[in-house]
């Protein structure tokens, strides 16, 4: 094999291992760069996992992962819901497109993708099954620009900007169940549910987090008031259990600690964060499936030589046509056929039997 095709076989391997030993990572909206930038935990800028308007991303709104393993990212000013891969950034598709300043979107307890629809007052549900699309899932109650999105004992709040309220949504039906919580004081925007069972929102014009008791509505506390927090947006709880806090309109991501509000620092800023938007903590990657190939063994189909999560059959004959093929790229797998002996499991730039009885070990084993 040529010493080229070589090295890039075994450069893929590595940044697959590599990714595979990773740590979580902070994903984060920037708005005026119309990109998705990752941190490390350390708050290191790791570089853009979306390019600035990469596949038509525009004032990136929301994101959120689905059980499917895709990125699904709300682009506001372009009206579309699009897709990505969240560890390698490859577009996988637009979801949707037409849609009226799409915002936070979110995934319900029952598995369906929820959105909030900014400029039609609405919000939207589709539970991805094949041929499904976007309809309409609550909408009146005084609902005027939904903004964020929450679930707690089958009701979903829905954080209303404009109206400076928190409005009740029946989380089966859609159905309005009033409005628990209105302040207006705030324009709230993005929610999360504690797990003592109060609701925590970020407010635009008082600078701060909010935490609302949501059988009374009553305000039990704010956090980051009169702090370096300037118009903050979307805020999670890390691994450490801080919780990290994007600061809108003086760019920067912010750190607290929930139960106390007491402010532990900045977490990052500069090299280019630009109206920190939604944030969302992506977890460790999954380690790569080996024998896991490819969707379907014909070729020119969709999905041919893409792994799908699933060992079977398709992934077994591909192999075989790619062994016959003489393709090292996807059949040099190992140095050797003997579990435990130098170069088990590692590519040499050959191709012989030893690959092919490896490929049959890791295929019985499954994944």
């Amino acid at each position: 094999m040529p010493l080229r095709r070589f090295i890039g076989s075994v450069a893929v391997l590595a940044a697959i291992a590599g990714t595979a030993l990773g740590e979580p990572e902070v994903l984060v909206g920037s708005w005026s760069t119309n990109s998705i930038r990752r941190y490390d935990l350390a708050g290191q800028y790791l570089g853009d996992l979306v390019p600035p308007l990469g596949n038509g991303l525009d004032l990136p709104d929301g994101m959120a992962l689905g059980s499917d393993g895709l990125l699904y990212v709300a682009s506001s000013d372009s009206g579309q819901v699009l897709r990505f891969d969240p560890y390698t950034g490859a577009f996988h598709g637009e979801l949707a497109s037409g849609l009226a300043a799409p915002g936070n979107l979110n995934f319900g307890p029952d598995g369906a993708l929820y959105v909030c629809e900014k400029n039609a007052s609405r919000v939207l549900r589709t539970d991805l099954s094949p041929g499904s699309t976007l309809q309409v899932f609550a909408s009146g109650g005084g609902l005027t620009q939904p903004v964020g999105l929450a679930w707690h004992q089958g009701v979903m709040y829905v954080a209303d900007f404009s109206g400076r309220a928190i409005r009740a949504f029946d989380a089966t039906t859609g159905a309005p169940l009033g409005t628990p919580v209105l302040d207006l004081a705030m324009q709230p925007l993005i929610e999360r549910i504690t797990p003592a069972g109060t609701l925590l929102v970020t407010s635009h014009p008082t600078s701060d987090v909010r935490e609302y008791d949501l059988d009374t509505g009553a305000l039990l506390r704010t956090i980051g008031a009169g702090g370096p927090i300037s118009c903050p947006v979307g805020h999670l709880i890390l691994p450490d259990g801080s919780m990290l806090v994007a600061s809108w309109q003086n760019h920067r991501l912010l750190r607290y600690e929930q139960a106390t509000g007491a402010y532990l620092g900045q977490f990052a800023a500069g090299s280019g964060l630009l109206l920190p938007n939604d944030l969302l903590l992506l977890p460790d990657p999954p380690a790569p499936c080996r024998p896991d190939l490819t969707t379907g063994a014909v070729a020119g189909l969709p999905g041919y030589g893409v792994p799908n999560g699933v060992v079977n059959n398709d992934d077994f004959f591909y192999y075989l046509s790619q062994f016959a093929a003489g393709n090292l790229a996807v059949a040099d797998m190992t140095a050797g056929a003997v579990p435990g002996s130098p170069g088990y499991g590692v590519p040499n730039g050959v191709l012989n039997n030893d690959d092919f009885f490896f490929y049959l070990t890791v295929f019985a084993a499954g994944c």
